[in-house]
Order: C-alpha cells, then sequence, then structure tokens
C-alpha cells in the first residue's frame, strides 16, 4: 500500500494508480515533473510580474512565494 507522500514519475499522463493514490490521500507528487531550467524560468517571470506590480504601486496584489 502507498503512503501520502509516495512520490510518482510523470512520463504519458495520469494513471490509474495515480488516480486511486490521489483518491486515497489526496495528494499526486510527481517527483522530476518539470527540469531545472524550466523552474528557473517560472521563478524569473513570476519575479517580473511581482516587480510590475510594484512599479504599478499595487502591492496588494503581490504573491509571496
Amino acid at each position: 500500500m502507498s503512503n501520502a507522500t509516495q512520490q510518482f514519475h510523470y512520463y504519458d499522463g495520469i494513471t490509474s494508480l495515480h488516480t486511486k493514490h490521489l483518491k486515497t490521500h489526496g495528494i499526486l507528487h510527481f517527483k522530476q515533473f518539470v527540469s531545472a531550467h524550466t523552474v528557473k524560468q517560472l521563478l524569473y517571470e513570476v519575479k517580473s510580474v511581482e516587480a510590475f506590480y510594484w512599479r504599478k504601486e499595487l502591492p496588494w496584489l503581490m504573491v509571496s512565494l
């Protein structure tokens, strides 16, 4: 039996095993779902949007990571 912190790999889609685990534990943890390079790009974009809102003096729209 799997535990709630079990890690899965994502290949071609969600499998019946993934669905069963999600229904049982309420969480899916995919290991290496995206590359480290993609994570860096996403963080860069988030920081760019954050800086834009600060320049527009809209700090109430800020989301902390």
